[in-house]
């Protein structure tokens, strides 16, 4: 298993999960190939963002109305004296597949890092959050509270306490449960891997930072996942002895310590993709195993008790082989995760959709040919916020102008 690789959640934008991409070479029927079957996903014309493809296009939702918007975030040059600076540009989703696009916002930053997205404040909107700390320096945090209208409120630089033991590797996540998203740093203190929390003030600021040792080495998959459905994030170590699959779950205390609970043992080997996911809707963050038996793509769920004990269902064949990608997504708005595999045929992009019956097994529903080329970027987000992913390909013509094709969900 792969070494500090460590996945954090994402309450405030898409769901952040593994996608496995490789490629297709089966030939399935499409939906509308089906007799009698109608088409689950309506598909929307193409809409130009009339902007230049740089920049990152971030599916974020920055105003109130529950639908999934997008911030592009870019370097221009403002003026000789200023050279280049960072802006957003936020668009806001009209529901339907266009959006209103918002006029640039200049952050007067110069330093065009990768920032993390997070509600700071507790109002349901996403900020962006910049670390402009450099290894065992002043943790210095930028934040840009978003105000809802495609403008942000600028906080002054915050400057924590000294950062020790070296690199690490930072988030933004909810540890007490207050609605406002706290910092988390995980990193490496004497071979043990160690947790550091700064809890959000709700104004740009945070608490002095709390250091709790797992007394741990680092080995295996650190995921910061809510496992008991108490709002608090708790951490999932997955790692293996002898080959076999373990998982160690580390309570939060909501003050950025936590309670370790026994060692589950799987009895598995740890090959496959592990994944969490909430199959049944409980609110309880549960584990799948995602791997192939002889060329099939088999599910295996871990359901999770709340208490560090898991409950075990039967693997689950899905018919298919491995190739695609597997993407979990609520795809029906019923609360439990569906699994979308995005895959390749003859130069078109299809879907097939698995709806989660709750208990470890799925049903196929149909397989859905969008008719277009696999290029772009396939995005899964509620872009009308009625609950249901939608599915927008993100691609551009000629690299001259971004360009969105929204496919809404209509299974129920």
């Amino acid at each position: 298993m792969t070494k500090y690789k460590l996945t954090p959640s994402n309450k405030m934008g898409c769901l952040k999960v593994l996608i496995f991409c490789v490629f297709l070479t089966a030939n399935l029927i499409t939906a509308q190939e089906k007799e009698g079957a109608e088409p689950e996903w309506k598909m929307t014309p193409n809409w130009d963002t009339r902007q230049l493809v740089d920049g990152s296009w971030t599916p974020l939702q920055l105003s109130p109305d529950k639908k999934m918007d997008y911030l592009n975030i870019f370097s221009i040059n403002v003026n000789s004296k200023t050279g280049n600076q960072v802006v957003f540009q936020a668009y806001i989703s009209n529901g339907d597949g266009t959006y209103d696009k918002k006029n640039f916002w200049p952050t007067y930053q110069t330093q065009n890092i990768k920032p993390e997205f997070g509600d700071v404040n507790g109002d349901g909107i996403a900020d962006v959050i910049y670390n402009l700390s450099n290894s065992n320096s002043t943790f210095r945090i930028q934040t840009y509270i978003n105000q809802g209208d495609g403008t942000w409120k600028k906080i002054p630089l915050w400057n924590g306490t000294k950062l020790d033991f070296g690199d690490y590797y930072w988030f933004v996540t909810d540890v007490n449960n207050d609605s406002k998203d706290d910092l988390v740093r995980y990193f490496n203190k004497g071979g043990d891997m160690s947790f550091g929390t700064f809890i959000s003030n709700g104004d740009g600021s945070y608490q002095p930072e709390v250091v709790w040792d797992t007394n741990r080495n680092t080995t295996g998959e650190w995921l910061s996942i809510d496992i008991d459905d108490d709002g608090k994030t708790d951490v999932a170590n997955l790692w293996d002895l002898d080959s076999k699959e373990i998982f160690t779950m580390y309570f939060a205390n909501g003050d950025g310590t936590y309670r370790r609970v026994s060692d589950y043992h799987t009895g598995k080997d740890e090959s496959g993709r592990w994944s969490p996911l909430d199959v049944n809707g409980d609110g309880k963050m549960d584990i799948v195993n995602f791997w192939t038996l002889d060329g099939d793509e088999v599910f295996t769920t871990y359901f999770s008790l709340g208490n560090g004990s898991w409950n075990l269902s039967e693997n689950w064949h899905s018919g298919r082989d491995e190739s695609g990608s597997w993407v979990p997504a609520d795809v029906n708005g019923d609360g439990k995760t569906d699994i979308v595999n995005f895959w390749d045929y003859e130069g078109t992009q299809r879907f097939s959709m698995y709806l989660s019956n709750g208990n470890g097994t799925w049903n196929n529903i149909s397989d859905y040919n969008t008719g277009k080329d696999p290029g772009g970027d396939w995005k899964l987000q509620d872009v009308n916020g009625d609950g249901k992913t939608d599915i927008v390909n993100v691609w551009n013509y000629f690299k001259e102008s971004q360009l969105f094709q929204t496919y809404i969900s209509e299974i129920d």
